[in-house]
């Protein structure tokens, strides 16, 4: 870690994270959506996102370093999380049923960390003797970027999750894009 940024990032996440051991991917610049109410909205969490393996579990994890204020987002990266890749968003579910969109200012690093966020992703089954990886739809690299998605039962499963939750502060004073695309129309 002889890079100085390297380093800052590092500390910064340090102090996010304390079981933080190591960054292994990250991207520049991101801003995070939230599926409520059948829409897109845009949250007020952006800023640099890092993919990161911890010293506990979960054995990895990726946070968005917030540049709008102290709320950074934490997300374990494990078999509960499901992926899907609609360039430039990263659209996921995660183990709570939330569902979220990342938008990628730079679509390279959205498809490079997709392809790393699924890799850990299925790391995250070996060892679980038993389990069924089938009930977990993950983003795979080899599927053409315009093939079908199955969001339907992504949407419909947090459909249900919404109903009990309260969405998250909206945020549309700046030049990332205010609503993600809509998936739900798409077959």
């Amino acid at each position: 870690m002889a890079d100085t940024g390297l380093r800052m990032n590092f500390a910064a996440l340090k102090r996010a994270d304390p079981y933080a051991r190591e960054i292994i991917d990250s991207a520049t610049h991101v801003a995070l959506y939230t599926f409520e109410e059948n829409e897109w909205e845009k949250t007020n969490i952006e800023g640099a996102l890092f993919v990161y393996s911890r010293n506990g579990e979960p054995y990895h994890s990726l946070v968005i370093m917030n540049r709008l204020n102290t709320n950074n987002l934490i997300e374990p990266v494990s078999k509960g999380i499901e992926l899907q890749l609609k360039e430039p968003f990263l659209l996921y579910r995660n183990a709570k049923s939330r569902i979220y969109g990342i938008w990628f200012y730079d679509k390279d690093e959205c498809v490079r960390l997709a392809t790393k966020l699924n890799s850990l992703v299925k790391e995250s089954f070996k060892g679980a003797p038993g389990e069924n990886m089938a009930h977990n739809q993950v983003y795979n690299p080899s599927t053409p970027a315009n093939a079908p998605v199955d969001i339907f039962s992504m949407l419909s499963k947090a459909q249900d999750d919404f109903n009990s939750n309260k969405g998250m502060a909206v945020n549309k004073t700046d030049s990332t894009p205010s609503r993600a695309p809509d998936m739900a129309s798409q077959s």
